[in-house]
């Protein structure tokens, strides 16, 4: 039987069975409309040489993308940690000298008396 779109119950009969002219070779015998037909170009032309090449090209410069966004992510927190750690280091002199100078002017404490004994 020739399949034609105006043999709807034909077609009808052969979806109702998974759209397989014979059920043995379904994978090389496939019967359907033409939106599936397109769909099997478009899946022939996207396994094509070119097609492959071009994925794995897109493919690579996310990953290289990528990689260039990482190292400056890695760039700015190493730059933001070495400006931290020279702040702190900033800081933690001057509050050294502040209390070096506070020891050094500081007034003499006052001597103690001994007590006299109680006799």
């Amino acid at each position: 039987m020739r399949w034609s779109p105006a043999t709807r119950s034909a077609s009808a009969a052969i979806r109702r069975h998974d759209q397989l002219i014979f059920p043995i070779a379904g994978w090389l015998c496939y019967q359907g409309t033409e939106d599936n037909l397109r769909d099997w170009i478009t899946l022939l032309v996207e396994n094509s040489k070119d097609t492959a090449r071009a994925r794995a090209d897109l493919r690579f410069k996310k990953q290289e993308e990528a990689a260039t966004v990482r190292q400056k992510a890695m760039a700015e927190y190493v730059a933001e940690s070495d400006a931290r750690q020279a702040k702190t280091n900033k800081l933690r002199a001057l509050r050294l000298a502040k209390e070096a100078e506070d020891l050094a002017n500081a007034p003499p404490a006052p001597v103690k008396k001994p007590r006299a004994k109680k006799k």
